[in-house]
């Protein structure tokens, strides 16, 4: 990893981590909204961190825009969110628990969340553009190895959520969602890779936040702030699972991101093969 790289990536973790704790310790959400647009500290952080690991940008760092994607690349971005949870409810059901609660925004969020999902796509996609614009430039190195240890590295960036609140979580549910977020970020990048779209992996991200949220809950409350209506502080999830041994079932996601994730690497080398 270059000193740039090196400097990207420990501002970013550093950096990010501290404008969460701030928020937490002042109580506030670092974010404004314009015409609906989700604009906070995390973007300014991002703007920041690529024009000083750039100096200054060119056409051909912004080659990534012009690709838009072909359909089975947003086909793609929008169905495995969904089939991948579907395959966790349906293992929770024959292995552990699957209980349907009484939501309380049943229709106000969680409904109305599915009918506008397209504007939440769109206000949130400058955020999101920054966010993998960085994790990519960390990820962009020759080995797979390399690509695993820089996605855990990326995760730390959040840490900030879970440390702040050490005294309520579990450790082992900390474990669960730091290995979530990493195979998450893993698997963005092999799908950035196999459909060379930034705006079909932007969807694809949004796409994985969005359902995974909708479906299991959450209880981040900048996550439903940012990815769904403003005026919301948690959701429970449409589902309450556990897998074996009362394992969180988001736990299931891990290995079918990370399975995912070698699948397209694999596809985008035997698209350069061909070439």
């Amino acid at each position: 990893m270059t000193a740039s790289r090196i400097f990207l990536t420990t501002s970013f973790v550093l950096f990010t981590n501290l404008i969460i704790i701030f928020s937490f310790h002042f109580d506030f959400i670092p974010q404004v909204y314009f015409l609906g647009f989700r604009l906070n500290l995390f973007l300014l952080l991002n703007l920041i961190l690529i024009f000083l690991y750039y100096k200054k940008l060119t056409i051909e760092h912004l080659l990534p825009f012009k690709t838009f994607g072909k359909f089975k690349h947003w086909f793609a971005a929008f169905s495995i969110p969904v089939v991948i949870t579907g395959i966790v409810i349906g293992a929770a059901y024959i292995f552990g628990e699957v209980k349907v609660p009484k939501l309380k925004y049943f229709y106000e969020f969680g409904m109305t969340s599915l009918l506008d999902f397209p504007m939440y796509f769109v206000w949130t996609l400058p955020f999101i553009f920054s966010m993998i614009y960085i994790w990519f430039i960390v990820l962009d190195t020759p080995n797979y190895f390399s690509k695993v240890i820089n996605s855990i590295l990326i995760s730390l960036s959040f840490s900030g959520f879970y440390i702040y609140n050490y005294d309520k979580v579990e450790i082992s549910e900390y474990v669960i969602y730091f290995l979530l977020t990493s195979s998450v970020v893993l698997f963005n990048y092999s799908f950035f890779k196999w459909s060379r779209s930034l705006w079909a992996a932007s969807f694809s991200i949004f796409m994985i936040i969005f359902s995974f949220v909708l479906i299991f809950g959450s209880s981040n409350e900048f996550l439903i702030r940012t990815f769904f209506a403003r005026n919301y502080e948690k959701w429970e999830g449409f589902f309450s699972l556990y897998l074996i041994k009362n394992m969180p079932a988001e736990s299931g996601l891990i290995p079918l991101l990370i399975i995912l994730s070698i699948i397209f690497f694999n596809l985008r080398r035997g698209t350069d093969i061909k070439k």
